[in-house]
């Protein structure tokens, strides 16, 4: 559901998706989670609904990159560096 979401915005901002003759990548970035609280299986959630989010704005959005977090912390970033297998855009 949160994929359609991001989506659903992606389509709107940028003129449709990959395909339509009007795509238009106008919003490049999109940041996933701005310094979340994250313990435990939170993290693996969080992980997997940026993955996700990340594999269809890939496929439908070409151009655009995720973000996430922004947290400062060593041990918080390599564990969802971990979690991600090392797949974030930014």
């Amino acid at each position: 559901m949160y994929c359609d979401y991001v989506a659903d915005f992606l389509r709107h901002a940028n003129h449709g998706m990959k395909g339509d003759p009007s795509y238009t990548p106008v919003v490049k970035y999109i940041e996933f989670g701005n310094e979340p609280t994250l313990t435990g299986n939170e993290m693996t959630a969080f992980a997997r609904m940026y993955s996700a989010v990340r594999a269809r704005v890939h496929r439908d959005f070409p151009g655009v990159q995720v973000g996430a977090l922004g947290g400062m912390e060593i041990p918080y970033t390599e564990g969802f560096i971990d979690q991600t297998k090392g797949q974030i855009d930014a």
